[in-house]
């Protein structure tokens, strides 16, 4: 393949309407799933910091 050129696997873009403007495409709908995070108060990090320990 030459530079600048393009390979499109037609099994990756099945289904996706690729006559249409990009913009005009829309939003695909999809699961998004973010890591499961824990919220504790600032000052458990100035614990950690000054030496102490979590309880």
């Amino acid at each position: 393949m030459d530079k600048h050129q393009v390979s499109i696997n037609p099994e990756h873009v099945k289904g996706i309407p690729m006559d249409t403007p990009r913009h005009s495409r829309g939003k695909v709908a999809g699961l998004q799933v973010g890591p499961d995070v824990e919220q504790r108060d600032l000052d458990v990090y100035e614990q950690i910091a000054s030496g102490g320990q979590l309880q």
